[in-house]
Protein backbone atom coordinates (compact mmCIF):
# COMPACT_ATOMS: atom_id res chain seq x y z
CA UNK A 1 0.00 0.00 0.00
CA UNK A 2 1.24 3.89 -0.82
CA UNK A 3 1.56 5.79 1.57
CA UNK A 4 -1.59 8.18 0.83
CA UNK A 5 -4.50 6.64 -0.51
CA UNK A 6 -5.21 9.47 -2.78
CA UNK A 7 -2.59 7.91 -5.07
CA UNK A 8 -4.61 4.43 -5.07
CA UNK A 9 -6.88 3.41 -7.80
CA UNK A 10 -9.94 3.08 -5.31
CA UNK A 11 -9.50 6.90 -5.11
CA UNK A 12 -9.66 7.74 -8.72
CA UNK A 13 -12.16 5.11 -9.36
CA UNK A 14 -14.42 7.30 -6.56
CA UNK A 15 -13.37 10.14 -9.12
CA UNK A 16 -15.15 8.60 -11.73
CA UNK A 17 -18.12 7.14 -10.26
CA UNK A 18 -18.79 10.57 -8.77
CA UNK A 19 -18.21 13.14 -11.01
CA UNK A 20 -16.63 12.00 -14.31
CA UNK A 21 -19.57 9.36 -15.30
CA UNK A 22 -22.81 11.54 -13.55
CA UNK A 23 -21.68 14.28 -15.52
CA UNK A 24 -21.12 12.71 -18.92
CA UNK A 25 -24.56 10.84 -18.84
CA UNK A 26 -26.14 14.21 -17.89
CA UNK A 27 -24.47 16.21 -20.99
CA UNK A 28 -25.62 13.29 -22.99
CA UNK A 29 -28.95 13.22 -22.07
CA UNK A 30 -28.95 17.25 -22.61
CA UNK A 31 -27.89 16.69 -26.03
CA UNK A 32 -30.16 14.36 -26.92
CA UNK A 33 -33.73 16.19 -27.78
CA UNK A 34 -35.92 12.78 -27.67
CA UNK A 35 -35.36 9.97 -25.25
CA UNK A 36 -37.29 6.77 -25.07
CA UNK A 37 -39.28 5.41 -22.20
CA UNK A 38 -36.43 2.79 -22.03
CA UNK A 39 -33.42 5.32 -22.14
CA UNK A 40 -34.56 7.19 -19.24
CA UNK A 41 -35.49 4.28 -17.29
CA UNK A 42 -31.29 2.67 -17.67
CA UNK A 43 -30.34 6.39 -16.88
CA UNK A 44 -32.49 5.85 -13.54
CA UNK A 45 -31.02 2.56 -13.02
CA UNK A 46 -27.55 3.72 -13.61
CA UNK A 47 -27.78 6.44 -11.09
CA UNK A 48 -28.64 3.83 -8.42
CA UNK A 49 -25.89 1.67 -9.66
CA UNK A 50 -23.70 4.43 -9.28
CA UNK A 51 -25.08 5.19 -5.59
CA UNK A 52 -24.08 1.89 -4.67
CA UNK A 53 -20.43 1.86 -6.14
CA UNK A 54 -20.13 4.88 -4.18
CA UNK A 55 -21.00 3.58 -0.97
CA UNK A 56 -18.61 0.62 -1.74
CA UNK A 57 -15.10 2.57 -2.94
CA UNK A 58 -16.05 4.93 0.31
CA UNK A 59 -16.42 1.81 2.66
CA UNK A 60 -13.35 0.40 1.17
CA UNK A 61 -11.39 3.99 1.06
CA UNK A 62 -12.01 4.18 4.98
CA UNK A 63 -10.44 1.07 5.79
CA UNK A 64 -7.36 1.98 3.84
CA UNK A 65 -7.31 5.51 5.52
CA UNK A 66 -7.16 3.09 9.13
CA UNK A 67 -4.03 1.69 8.17
CA UNK A 68 -2.15 4.79 6.12
CA UNK A 69 0.36 6.73 7.67
CA UNK A 70 -1.22 9.82 6.39
CA UNK A 71 -2.90 12.27 8.88
CA UNK A 72 -4.82 13.78 6.07
CA UNK A 73 -6.47 9.81 4.77
CA UNK A 74 -7.81 9.87 8.48
CA UNK A 75 -9.45 12.72 8.74
CA UNK A 76 -11.03 12.45 5.01
CA UNK A 77 -12.01 9.21 5.35
CA UNK A 78 -11.88 7.54 8.77
CA UNK A 79 -13.68 10.36 10.28
CA UNK A 80 -16.70 12.28 11.01
CA UNK A 81 -15.74 14.61 8.35
CA UNK A 82 -16.09 12.03 5.76
CA UNK A 83 -20.39 11.40 6.62
CA UNK A 84 -20.29 14.33 4.05
CA UNK A 85 -18.95 12.28 1.31
CA UNK A 86 -22.16 10.01 1.57
CA UNK A 87 -24.44 12.52 0.58
CA UNK A 88 -23.25 12.11 -2.83
CA UNK A 89 -24.17 8.62 -3.13
CA UNK A 90 -27.74 9.57 -1.22
CA UNK A 91 -28.03 12.31 -3.72
CA UNK A 92 -27.55 9.73 -7.31
CA UNK A 93 -30.08 7.51 -5.31
CA UNK A 94 -32.35 9.57 -4.79
CA UNK A 95 -32.25 11.03 -8.35
CA UNK A 96 -32.68 7.47 -10.27
CA UNK A 97 -35.67 6.29 -7.57
CA UNK A 98 -37.49 9.50 -9.00
CA UNK A 99 -36.54 8.34 -12.52
CA UNK A 100 -37.54 4.86 -12.67
CA UNK A 101 -41.06 6.46 -9.99
CA UNK A 102 -41.52 8.81 -13.10
CA UNK A 103 -41.20 6.11 -15.87
CA UNK A 104 -43.36 3.61 -13.83
CA UNK A 105 -46.12 6.52 -13.28
CA UNK A 106 -45.91 7.59 -16.73
CA UNK A 107 -46.24 3.93 -18.43
CA UNK A 108 -49.39 3.37 -15.87
CA UNK A 109 -50.90 6.55 -16.99
CA UNK A 110 -50.67 5.62 -20.53
CA UNK A 111 -51.65 2.22 -20.47
CA UNK A 112 -54.71 3.49 -18.52
CA UNK A 113 -55.50 6.33 -20.95
CA UNK A 114 -54.87 3.75 -23.98
CA UNK A 115 -57.12 1.03 -22.45
CA UNK A 116 -59.89 3.65 -22.24
CA UNK A 117 -59.57 4.97 -25.69
CA UNK A 118 -59.35 1.22 -26.99
CA UNK A 119 -62.67 0.62 -25.39
CA UNK A 120 -64.85 3.37 -26.86
CA UNK A 121 -62.94 3.38 -30.20
CA UNK A 122 -64.43 -0.22 -29.97
CA UNK A 123 -68.02 0.67 -29.16
CA UNK A 124 -67.68 2.99 -31.93
CA UNK A 125 -66.96 0.61 -34.48
CA UNK A 126 -69.64 -1.85 -33.25
CA UNK A 127 -71.71 0.78 -34.74
CA UNK A 128 -71.23 -0.90 -37.99
CA UNK A 129 -73.99 -2.02 -39.54
CA UNK A 130 -74.11 -6.00 -40.43
CA UNK A 131 -75.64 -4.49 -44.03
CA UNK A 132 -72.29 -2.27 -44.42
CA UNK A 133 -70.01 -5.46 -43.50
CA UNK A 134 -72.56 -7.84 -45.97
CA UNK A 135 -72.02 -4.53 -48.92
CA UNK A 136 -68.66 -4.92 -48.14
CA UNK A 137 -67.65 -8.63 -49.36
CA UNK A 138 -70.13 -8.32 -51.99
CA UNK A 139 -73.38 -9.98 -50.63
CA UNK A 140 -76.41 -8.83 -51.07
CA UNK A 141 -78.47 -7.23 -48.10
CA UNK A 142 -81.41 -9.34 -46.55
CA UNK A 143 -84.69 -9.31 -48.03
CA UNK A 144 -86.45 -6.46 -46.73
CA UNK A 145 -83.48 -4.71 -45.63
CA UNK A 146 -83.52 -0.67 -46.82
CA UNK A 147 -80.25 -0.05 -49.21
CA UNK A 148 -77.89 1.89 -47.78
CA UNK A 149 -77.89 5.53 -48.65
CA UNK A 150 -76.05 6.40 -52.12
CA UNK A 151 -73.50 8.69 -52.81
CA UNK A 152 -75.83 10.88 -54.77
CA UNK A 153 -78.72 10.93 -52.12
CA UNK A 154 -79.98 14.05 -49.54
CA UNK A 155 -78.29 12.36 -46.92
CA UNK A 156 -74.82 11.04 -48.20
CA UNK A 157 -73.13 13.75 -46.41
CA UNK A 158 -74.13 12.40 -42.88
CA UNK A 159 -73.98 8.68 -44.03
CA UNK A 160 -70.35 9.72 -45.36
CA UNK A 161 -69.04 11.26 -42.15
CA UNK A 162 -70.72 8.62 -40.30
CA UNK A 163 -68.72 5.85 -41.95
CA UNK A 164 -65.73 7.80 -42.16
CA UNK A 165 -66.02 8.40 -38.11
CA UNK A 166 -66.44 4.76 -37.74
CA UNK A 167 -63.36 3.61 -40.16
CA UNK A 168 -61.14 5.91 -37.97
CA UNK A 169 -62.32 4.36 -34.81
CA UNK A 170 -61.84 0.88 -36.07
CA UNK A 171 -58.31 1.80 -37.39
CA UNK A 172 -57.45 3.13 -34.07
CA UNK A 173 -58.85 -0.07 -32.05
CA UNK A 174 -56.98 -2.02 -34.77
CA UNK A 175 -59.91 -3.64 -35.46
CA UNK A 176 -59.01 -4.41 -39.14
CA UNK A 177 -62.12 -6.44 -39.85
CA UNK A 178 -64.28 -3.40 -38.50
CA UNK A 179 -63.08 -1.23 -41.16
CA UNK A 180 -62.84 -3.27 -44.49
CA UNK A 181 -66.04 -4.15 -43.94
CA UNK A 182 -66.39 -0.25 -44.49
CA UNK A 183 -64.37 -0.45 -47.81
CA UNK A 184 -65.12 -1.86 -51.42
CA UNK A 185 -63.29 -5.49 -51.95
CA UNK A 186 -61.01 -3.30 -54.30
CA UNK A 187 -60.53 -0.26 -52.31
CA UNK A 188 -57.37 1.59 -53.25
CA UNK A 189 -55.34 2.76 -50.01
CA UNK A 190 -51.98 4.93 -49.72
CA UNK A 191 -48.92 3.60 -48.49
CA UNK A 192 -48.25 6.74 -46.61
CA UNK A 193 -45.70 5.48 -44.06
CA UNK A 194 -43.83 3.01 -46.74
CA UNK A 195 -44.84 4.35 -50.46
CA UNK A 196 -47.20 3.68 -52.88
CA UNK A 197 -50.24 2.17 -53.09
CA UNK A 198 -52.40 -0.80 -52.20
CA UNK A 199 -55.15 -2.21 -53.43
CA UNK A 200 -58.25 -4.68 -52.21
CA UNK A 201 -58.89 -5.71 -48.18
CA UNK A 202 -56.10 -8.45 -48.27
CA UNK A 203 -53.00 -6.24 -49.39
CA UNK A 204 -54.61 -2.83 -46.66
CA UNK A 205 -54.89 -5.79 -44.05
CA UNK A 206 -51.15 -6.76 -44.61
CA UNK A 207 -49.80 -3.04 -45.22
CA UNK A 208 -51.36 -2.33 -41.69
CA UNK A 209 -50.36 -5.51 -39.97
CA UNK A 210 -46.72 -4.85 -40.80
CA UNK A 211 -46.88 -1.05 -40.36
CA UNK A 212 -48.26 -1.68 -36.31
CA UNK A 213 -44.90 -3.99 -36.10
CA UNK A 214 -43.14 -1.01 -36.42
CA UNK A 215 -44.83 1.98 -34.90
CA UNK A 216 -48.51 3.05 -33.09
CA UNK A 217 -50.27 5.62 -34.87
CA UNK A 218 -53.27 7.60 -33.97
CA UNK A 219 -55.83 9.43 -36.28
CA UNK A 220 -58.63 11.74 -34.87
CA UNK A 221 -60.82 13.19 -37.63
CA UNK A 222 -61.07 17.00 -37.22
CA UNK A 223 -63.32 18.27 -39.66
CA UNK A 224 -64.91 17.01 -43.15
CA UNK A 225 -65.17 18.99 -45.91
CA UNK A 226 -67.63 17.59 -48.42
CA UNK A 227 -65.96 18.42 -51.63
CA UNK A 228 -68.53 17.00 -54.41
CA UNK A 229 -70.66 14.06 -54.41
CA UNK A 230 -68.81 10.83 -52.83
CA UNK A 231 -65.53 12.85 -51.93
CA UNK A 232 -64.60 14.02 -49.07
CA UNK A 233 -61.64 15.50 -47.19
CA UNK A 234 -60.93 14.70 -43.75
CA UNK A 235 -58.57 16.63 -41.62
CA UNK A 236 -57.45 14.25 -39.58
CA UNK A 237 -54.85 14.87 -36.05
CA UNK A 238 -52.09 12.14 -36.31
CA UNK A 239 -49.85 10.76 -33.63
CA UNK A 240 -47.17 8.89 -34.08
CA UNK A 241 -45.48 7.15 -31.49
CA UNK A 242 -42.62 4.37 -31.71
CA UNK A 243 -43.28 1.01 -29.85
CA UNK A 244 -41.67 2.55 -26.84
CA UNK A 245 -44.23 5.46 -26.58
CA UNK A 246 -41.92 8.24 -28.09
CA UNK A 247 -43.84 10.72 -30.02
CA UNK A 248 -42.53 10.73 -33.29
CA UNK A 249 -45.17 13.27 -34.83
CA UNK A 250 -47.87 15.44 -34.08
CA UNK A 251 -49.45 16.87 -36.75
CA UNK A 252 -52.43 17.55 -38.47
CA UNK A 253 -53.14 15.85 -42.47
CA UNK A 254 -55.60 15.76 -45.11
CA UNK A 255 -57.00 12.34 -46.45
CA UNK A 256 -59.48 12.61 -49.27
CA UNK A 257 -62.18 9.83 -49.21
CA UNK A 258 -64.13 8.48 -52.62
CA UNK A 259 -67.32 6.95 -51.18
CA UNK A 260 -69.17 4.40 -53.84
CA UNK A 261 -72.78 2.58 -52.66
CA UNK A 262 -72.04 3.40 -48.82
CA UNK A 263 -68.38 2.35 -48.61
CA UNK A 264 -65.11 3.84 -48.86
CA UNK A 265 -64.03 2.83 -52.53
CA UNK A 266 -60.17 5.19 -52.80
CA UNK A 267 -58.38 6.95 -50.30
CA UNK A 268 -55.40 9.87 -51.01
CA UNK A 269 -53.34 11.88 -48.57
CA UNK A 270 -54.30 15.23 -49.71
CA UNK A 271 -53.05 19.21 -49.04
CA UNK A 272 -55.26 20.67 -46.42
CA UNK A 273 -57.24 24.22 -47.48
CA UNK A 274 -55.68 27.41 -46.24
Amino acid sequence: MNDSIFVEKEFFLLIVVSIILPVSLYAFMMMKQSLSRAKVMLLGVTMVFISGANVVLLHRLAAMAKASRSLLDDGMFSSEISLALYLVPALFAGIGINIISHVIVRHLEDAEQQFDRLQREKKAAAAVTPRQRQASRGHSPQPGALPMPSSTSPTSSTSSTFILRAAYAAFNARDIDAALALMTPDVAWPRAFKGGSVAGHDAVRAYWTEQWEDIDPHVEPVAFHHEAPGQVLVEVHQVVRDLAGVVLADEQVGHRFTIADGLISKMEVATLPD
